[in-house]
């Protein structure tokens, strides 16, 4: 089994905002780390290539051969976020009713 994680809000880049969704995925990631790694899912988490906060702690990372982290450029992450805005203006301008 894969899980792929994205946190890419906005709110990641700079720490004085929001972030607890963050905080909560590595607690997860803490709670992973301590099954053994023949029982832990493939697990790949997205972050914002300029989030310089650690995903996992340093002294977990000898536990988590499982584990893939993967820095998005903040260029794609623009595209991405134009694109899910337009997506979203499309379907919310049409009613089912």
């Amino acid at each position: 089994m894969r899980i792929g994680i994205p946190l890419l809000q906005s709110e990641l880049n700079s720490l004085s905002s929001w972030v607890a969704g963050f905080y909560y995925v590595r607690n997860c990631l803490h709670a992973l780390a301590s099954l053994n790694p023949v029982e832990v899912p493939e697990v790949t988490v997205f972050v914002p290539k300029s989030f310089d906060d650690e995903v996992i702690y340093p002294e977990y990372t000898h536990q988590t051969p499982w584990l893939s982290v993967i820095r998005v450029p903040e260029e794609l992450l623009n595209i991405l976020s134009f694109l899910m805005n337009r997506r979203s203006r499309y379907a919310s301008s049409y009613s089912i009713f």
